[in-house]
């Protein structure tokens, strides 16, 4: 069997929907002939979004794992701002509204370039290369967020030569608010400089939606050595799902995950929805953004919120499964047209009904038609979202979307992978 040095910063016992993809990978590499090692930070000097163990025992016990320190130096923006690192960050940005942290912001921003998990990269780094003088390896993946970790495959590959895959989560300077970040002229000019030294060093490069992968392919030599490897859903992770007969009190719609991004419209369509349909409930599992919870409030429809803390994943799924339907939201800006979460094929695994909120004419847009699961909605469309809503309501025995395509499940994205690695180790590069 192949050998494959996998390096992820974010990694069980880390939760989130981050970790799903990376998780998968290693479960399912082994399958297709690649064993993964995976290198990934120590949980006492890491800075994740969530913790979720459980997730732990879908790893095989044949793979190895080894851990190591890291320096996280926005410990200081956390004893300064009294705001967690992890609420500034994922998929979206917090408008500093203090001058101390308009500061951290800044400092953020210019010193730690590309991101402030640039200090795991030494001791991985270190670490990797001592694996590496242990045993062969064929091939290396790094995969991102932090993009501070393609830097350690681009050194290991430099100093050795072992054929190297980069996998982005998310796009680098095309993410969506890359133009809010208070970069000097310097500070931008060099981290699009390392971007484009992964993209163009890399022997192979994966990203998740087709819009990131134009946009990516921009900015390289050869853009052929990118490849779309879509997120997915795992069929084994979904129980017997929950008795749909049985008779309800309330219609659910239920929100699984963090919730940054404020569907002000949406807000508004359920206060007006509610006069006619006073049975609506909306059902938040995870991490809801203050300015979220201020807006529900100002729309005066905060006794029809319930939210609850981030459960473990199975557990989660549970929840989406036992929902009436589904609530997607998705930031609606220049450049998140290709967002495509793991959450939304997770959602559409369920074959639940979907209210999708976010950019008409993006990726997550053309997923959901594709799959008969209805439209996406613009934020400020208040109308065409209350019909919507008021659609769902009306027939909430509506037969459930139909089964999602094979070719998106997580072992098939692995097989993809492992095809791609094949690839990698029969040309030596």
């Amino acid at each position: 069997m192949k050998q494959v040095l996998f390096i992820a910063y974010y990694f069980p016992p880390s939760g989130g929907p981050g970790v799903q993809r990376s998780l998968k990978f290693i479960r399912y590499l082994p399958t297709y002939g690649w064993m993964p090692t995976v290198l990934t930070v120590d949980p006492a000097y890491a800075a994740f979004p969530a913790i979720d163990t459980s997730l732990m025992a879908e790893v095989p016990p044949e793979v190895e794992i080894h851990r190591t320190r890291a320096f996280n130096p926005l410990d200081l923006y956390t004893r300064l701002t009294g705001r967690k690192d992890q609420s500034v960050t994922v998929g979206t940005l917090h408008e500093a509204t203090t001058t101390k942290e308009q500061l951290m912001q800044w400092l953020r921003a210019n010193l730690f370039i590309p991101d402030a998990r640039i200090g795991w990269n030494r001791p991985a780094l270190q670490k990797a290369v001592k694996l590496i003088q242990s045993r062969p390896f064929d091939a290396i993946i790094t995969t991102s967020p932090p993009h501070s970790t393609h830097l350690i495959g681009l050194k290991l590959h430099q100093e050795t030569g072992i054929p190297w895959l980069a996998d982005f989560r998310d796009p680098w300077t095309g993410i969506s608010y890359y133009h809010m970040l208070p970069h000097t002229h310097l500070a931008k000019w060099w981290d699009a400089r390392l971007e484009r030294k992964i993209l163009n060093e890399a022997d192979l490069v994966t990203i998740v939606s087709p819009y990131y992968l134009r946009q990516m392919q921009e900015r390289m030599q050869q853009p052929e050595k990118m490849h779309l490897l879509w997120n997915g859903f795992d069929p084994n992770d979904f129980p017997a799902p929950p008795d749909i007969h049985s008779q309800k009190e309330h219609f659910t719609f239920c929100y699984v995950g963090s919730l940054f991004v404020n569907p002000s419209g949406l807000w508004q369509a359920i206060a007006e929805a509610r006069k006619d349909w006073p049975h609506i409930r909306l059902q938040f599992t995870g991490r809801t953004d203050e300015r979220v919870v201020a807006d529900i409030h100002r729309k005066h429809i905060e006794d029809l919120w319930i939210q609850e803390p981030y459960v473990p994943h199975e557990e989660a799924l549970l929840r989406m499964q036992a929902a009436d339907a589904l609530l997607l939201v998705v930031e609606e800006n220049p450049g998140t047209e290709g967002i495509l979460t793991g959450k939304l094929f997770e959602y559409l695994a369920t074959g639940k009904p979907i209210l999708a909120i976010g950019p008409p004419n993006g990726d997550a847009a053309k997923v959901l038609k594709e799959a008969g699961a209805g439209e996406m909605i613009s934020h400020q469309d208040i109308a065409t979202i209350r019909n919507r809503i008021e659609a769902l309501l009306s027939d909430p025995d509506k037969p459930s979307v139909r089964p999602y395509p094979q070719n998106f499940t997580r072992q098939h994205l692995t097989q993809n992978l492992a095809s791609l690695l094949d690839g990698l180790s029969l040309t030596g590069k």
